[in-house]
């Protein structure tokens, strides 16, 4: 059921990581607004916007994926900044009830690592607000590129921030300033 989530998000991963990049470099950012997608985030580039869709035993699912990936050697931490929502029929998500929550990120996490033959190191819930969510970490391609994701459910909508970059570069600040300035707008 959840397979969806991942297939259209993932797809974008494998673009080219052939140039360790700069991370001293400074870069400027600028704040995305999505009235449709009820978020804002601050991003260091344009951000395109890819729409899929797939027939689920739920009916028919939208993911929206929000990404920007930078070019080689341009400065950046990562290579890919992504956002990802979607939208279930109303009542096939409980976020009320913590053991769906945790069943709901859990079979995320771990099909989003098989499907690219990677492994999830770390995750740990997390709220934004009084939202459930968890954060986690995905090691692949042989150990040396990360996946880093935060995912968050608010009513019958799922929201996933990420940034993909090398293992060597994992902790830096890009992320940290994506990340941190996620904000979902409530209706």
């Amino acid at each position: 059921m959840y397979r969806f989530i991942l297939l259209f998000g993932l797809s974008l991963i494998f673009f080219s990581m052939n140039a360790q990049q700069n991370p001293e470099t400074k870069l400027d950012w600028f704040k995305f607004k999505s009235d449709k997608g009820k978020f804002v985030v601050t991003v260091p580039g344009e951000l395109r916007e890819k729409i899929d869709s797939s027939n689920t035993p739920l009916g028919p699912l939208v993911m929206h994926t929000f990404y920007f990936q930078p070019s080689a050697n341009s400065g950046h931490s990562n290579f890919m900044y992504m956002l990802q929502y979607c939208d279930y029929p109303e009542g096939a998500l409980d976020v009320k009830d913590d053991s769906f929550v945790s069943d709901f990120f859990e079979s995320t996490r771990n099909e989003a690592a098989f499907s690219i033959n990677g492994k999830v190191i770390y995750f740990s819930p997390i709220k934004l607000n009084t939202l459930p969510g968890q954060f986690w970490r995905i090691h692949y391609k042989n150990d040396t590129a990360v996946i880093k994701t935060k995912a968050y459910l608010m009513k019958n909508r799922y929201f996933a921030i990420q940034t993909i970059t090398f293992k060597s570069l994992a902790s830096n600040m890009d992320t940290d300033k994506f990340f941190d300035s996620f904000q979902i707008l409530e209706n």
